[in-house]
């Protein structure tokens, strides 16, 4: 009888002391998945947000939005709109005495060669999310990286936090996005005869007029347009799918007709017709 219940009691304590080996080491299989599924250029992200985290806990500010990241000259692609997200995470969690707002985003991005921010609109949009803090980006793409400056705003007053830098190894999907204008959409190809391979890319596309040149002053938001870009990279057939009104639409179809984009080819590398969506922001 006693010898049964030694050998019972050997054998709880044998699964206890299993149970809590496999306990210990269940964390460290977790953290090991974790790790493998974390895109190339999330350790960058993380470094540059825990640094803006601290100053935007310093400012005692209650949330952050963070927007569309663009390149120099203020065109939001879809590369920028990938680091804008990631950064958004990696922000989220950095942030303690702060919060970060989801990302304002829709499947419509993907379809849209690019539009043109403006700071005014930016922080307008942050107002609107009920964002104390507006953090924009710039990105620039040179020798196969990737500098990102990333630029946190005071939503109501327009005031700087401060300027982060970091520099990101350009490779997998944010090199697939490099220049990348959109997905190929079979429904908005106008080629006859040959499918395109490539898409129209902008050579010239100064930035529209903005409202500040107008004496409607206080307009602002978006212009969406589906236009063509002919074989001779003009823009032609252009309509207006989403009107802003106050001249703006006008504003930007005139602007669009004097863009010079490179065609799209089709597989031999002849230039085709293709409708592309443009978005365009004013303030």
């Amino acid at each position: 009888m006693r010898a049964g219940i030694i050998l019972i009691g050997l054998l709880l304590l044998f699964g206890s002391s299993a149970a809590r080996t496999q306990d210990k080491a269940a964390p460290v299989a977790t953290m090991t998945q974790s790790a493998a599924a974390t895109p190339a250029e999330m350790p960058v992200l993380e470094a540059l947000a825990a640094k803006m985290a601290d100053a935007v806990a310093q400012s005692k500010l209650a949330s952050v939005a963070v927007l569309d990241f663009a390149d120099a000259g203020g065109k939001v692609t879809p590369l920028g709109q990938k680091l804008a997200d990631e950064f958004s995470d990696a922000l989220a969690k950095a942030a303690v005495k702060f919060t970060v707002k989801p990302r304002q985003q829709t499947a419509a991005w993907k379809s849209t060669l690019f539009y043109y921010g403006t700071r005014d609109v930016g922080l307008q949009e942050a107002r609107e999310m009920d964002a104390d803090v507006a953090v924009f980006g710039s990105v620039q793409v040179e020798d196969g990286e990737v500098k990102l400056n990333v630029m946190p705003q005071r939503a109501n007053s327009g005031g700087n936090l401060g300027t982060f830098t970091a520099e990101i190894i350009l490779s997998g999907q944010l090199k697939t996005l490099e220049g990348s204008a959109s997905e190929q959409n079979p429904e908005v190809n106008v080629a006859s005869a040959n499918k395109a391979q490539t898409l129209p890319k902008c050579d010239y596309c100064p930035r529209p007029g903005s409202s500040k040149q107008d004496p409607r002053v206080g307009v602002h938001g978006f212009v969406e347009l589906v236009a063509v870009v002919d074989v001779d990279g003009r823009a032609r057939d252009i309509t207006v799918q989403k009107p802003l009104g106050f001249g703006m639409d006008e504003k930007a179809i005139e602007a669009v007709l004097q863009w010079r984009f490179k065609p799209a080819t089709d597989a031999g590398g002849q230039a085709v017709a293709y409708r592309i969506p443009i978005e365009i922001a004013f303030n």
